[in-house]
């Protein structure tokens, strides 16, 4: 299937570039990121936790990040 659409300048030249990166043109580009896409979205799970617990973990990430 072949499907068009319209991308913000910043995104087109960021496809551009990042395509041209690895050696690859944009539709393959595009083709692998909606690939990796389909991916992220089957291995998605609702998980509950504290919202304190949500806090802390950022908190411990951002302190790594310093």
């Amino acid at each position: 299937m072949v499907y068009s659409t319209r991308l913000p300048d910043d995104l087109s030249r960021w496809l551009v570039e990042e395509a041209s990166r690895r050696g690859i043109n944009p539709s393959v580009m595009l083709r692998e990121l909606v690939a990796d896409g389909k991916r992220a979205a089957a291995e998605d799970k609702i998980v509950t936790f504290r919202l304190s617990d949500l806090h802390r973990a950022i908190n411990q990430v951002a302190d790594r990040t310093a």
